[in-house]
């Protein structure tokens, strides 16, 4: 079982919108998203790295960028989805679930 990762007070580099941060170096770990608290930070991971990198376990949804950066995925109907999955960078997984956005910090 990987460590599940702490909510984490907003600071300056991370976004105030997420709930919790991650980096490769912070090793293993896991985000378990709820209702208000559904977007997580990255830090140290350039875009192209997280969308080589991300495996999303709901089929059908399509990669969403928003117009602040942030990263999703939507349905056929262009409505924003939760979804769950991983993503292994420099030897250590993310794992993820009910994640509503990612963004970089």
């Amino acid at each position: 079982m990987l460590p599940e990762l702490a909510p984490e007070a907003p600071q300056s580099a991370v976004p105030a919108r997420a709930a919790a941060c991650w980096s490769p170096a912070d090793g293993n770990a896991e985000f378990v998203g709820q209702p208000g608290q559904d977007v997580l930070a990255l830090r140290d991971v350039s875009l192209t790295q997280l969308v080589i990198a991300i495996n999303v376990l709901e089929p059908g949804l399509s990669l969403h960028l928003d117009a602040d950066g942030g990263l999703g995925f939507v349905d056929q109907s262009g409505e924003p989805q939760p979804f769950s999955g991983d993503l292994t960078i420099h030897g250590a997984t993310l794992r993820f679930t009910a994640t509503l956005c990612i963004t970089l910090a």
